[in-house]
């Protein structure tokens, strides 16, 4: 049984990260996986899929870019840390 648990990440998501492009300055790359451990951290991850914090990074708007991290190309995330 799957819980609903969109708000709670909706909300973590806007007070942890605003949407950034490779190209802003402090900017962070995360993986989908990284980002649902964040999550997983607060709200119980036996309820939270990854397929859930994605629907939600892509209703925030939230963009994905190919990136390189110690050699590794793949699809990351960039987020900024709201200072807020």
């Amino acid at each position: 049984m799957k819980t609903e648990y969109s708000q709670e990440i909706t909300e973590l998501l806007q007070s942890n990260f605003i949407p950034a492009t490779p190209t802003t300055e402090n900017a962070e790359p995360k993986t989908l996986s990284q980002i649902h451990q964040i999550i997983t951290s607060v709200l119980p991850a036996k309820w939270v899929y990854e397929e859930d914090v994605y629907n939600v990074l892509q209703q925030q708007g939230f963009k994905t870019f190919m990136h390189t991290v110690e050699e590794n190309t793949a699809l990351f995330y960039f987020v900024s840390l709201n200072k807020n």
